[in-house]
């Protein structure tokens, strides 16, 4: 197997979904420039065009087509592999959020100034 095998293969399924360079940059956080390398690197690897390009469109060949049919589930599988395995970590993940009037019985105020009164009193 090639250690190069999967290079590309994300950016590919993003810009064929999205049919345009610029967006699946955008999706994927760096420049259209980058995106447009990586095609490239990937169609010299596949010996095929993936994507026809007009200024104003961009669109699978039929290789591209067989490509995405193909490269789409092994794409969802891996992120289905990271998610699993991410779920299992022993770190806590995600935002966790909570209204303090609801996890308190009485407003913070309240008991704090029973509390500040309660020492002044002493």
């Amino acid at each position: 197997m090639r250690a190069d095998l999967l290079e590309g293969i994300v950016v590919f399924t993003r810009v064929a979904e999205r049919r345009s360079f610029t967006a699946a940059a955008l999706e994927l956080g760096v420049t259209p420039a980058a995106i447009s390398w990586t095609i490239k690197q990937l169609e010299a690897r596949v010996g095929a065009p993936l994507f026809t390009r007009t200024t104003r469109s961009v669109g699978l060949t039929e290789a591209g087509q067989v490509f995405l049919e193909q490269a789409s589930a092994g794409v969802a599988y891996v992120e289905a592999a990271y998610e699993a395995a991410q779920r299992l970590s022993d770190n806590p993940r995600g935002l966790l959020r909570f209204e303090p009037r609801r996890v308190c019985r009485r407003p913070f105020g309240l008991s704090y100034a029973a509390i500040a009164g309660a020492s002044s009193m002493a």
